[in-house]
């Protein structure tokens, strides 16, 4: 009897769960290796366009994402944005008093149901 009660209330606690998964980073678009001193023509990933960049690579060398692959980056970091504000909220929010009351009545119902049985043997 106590098993589905802890089910019941680890279910109540457990609270609404995020239902779009992390992006998938694209398969066929590996990060690459640039040397120092070495010169990369960039395009804007926004649709209003614009002129090519050009950026001389520092003495620490870096890495060079495509197209796809930098577009990845930066909707993983919206993810992770959009994940962690929903993680506040939840924190910010206060549980209905419904659901307060719910839980000590469940609470004190199992505490009373364990202690008779306690008791009648």
């Amino acid at each position: 009897m106590t098993r589905p009660l802890a089910a019941l209330l680890a279910l109540l606690l457990a609270g609404p769960g995020r239902a779009d998964p992390a992006p998938v980073p694209p398969p066929d678009h590996p990060p690459r290796v640039v040397e120092p001193g070495t010169v990369v023509l960039v395009r804007p990933l926004d649709d209003a366009g614009g002129p090519p960049v050009v950026l001389a690579v520092g003495e620490g060398g870096g890495v060079f994402l495509d197209q796809d692959a930098a577009a990845y980056a930066v909707e993983r970091l919206h993810w992770e944005d959009a994940r962690r504000r929903a993680c506040l909220e939840l924190l910010d929010a206060r549980p209905p008093p419904k659901l307060v009351w719910l839980g000590a009545a469940l609470l004190a119902g199992a505490a009373a149901g364990y202690l008779a049985a306690r008791a009648a043997r």
